[in-house]
Order: structure tokens, then C-alpha cells, then sequence
């Protein structure tokens, strides 16, 4: 089963923000797996974290930013489908 992700939001398919209680350290690589409504099976895919906002100013959301390095061309696909049409 995918694990949960809080929230996610991001401008582009090739990086995503990441809002979550567990935060990483820059340069660590992780696998993410993560449903994309209307397709059939999760999306799976490598990352490596790119930055971390650990104190956030009042107005910001703490979170951390991730790159992803090993993507399918089906998933990006599907992936810019879902980040440009929402």
C-alpha cells in the first residue's frame, strides 16, 4: 500500500514540495509510490531531496522540496497531466 502523503504540491513534473511532519536531510534519495486518480496502478518513482525548510516564517508551511531522478516516461506523462490540469 502507498504510504500516506499529507500534501503535496509542486509547478512542474520534474519537482514536487512536500509538506510533512518527517522531513529529510538534502541529498538523500528516496523511492515514492503515490496514486494518480484515473490511473490503474501507483506511480512509482526515485527522488532525492533537494531542500528543506525545517522553521518556517508564520506565513510558510515547513516541508521539504524533492527532485526526481528515475521517472518512466508513462508517469511523467501522467504526472505533468496531473500537476498542469490539476
Amino acid at each position: 500500500m502507498p504510504p500516506h502523503v499529507p500534501h503535496a504540491s509542486g509547478s512542474s513534473s520534474s519537482t514536487v514540495r512536500r509538506v510533512s511532519e518527517v522531513l529529510l536531510e538534502p541529498g538523500e534519495t528516496l523511492s515514492l509510490e503515490f496514486l494518480i486518480p484515473g490511473r490503474p496502478a501507483p506511480l512509482r518513482a526515485e527522488a532525492r531531496v533537494a531542500w528543506v525548510r525545517r522553521f518556517p516564517s508564520p506565513e510558510q508551511a515547513s516541508g521539504m522540496g524533492v527532485e526526481f531522478v528515475r521517472l518512466g516516461a508513462e508517469e511523467r506523462r501522467a504526472l505533468d497531466a496531473l500537476v498542469h490540469d490539476g
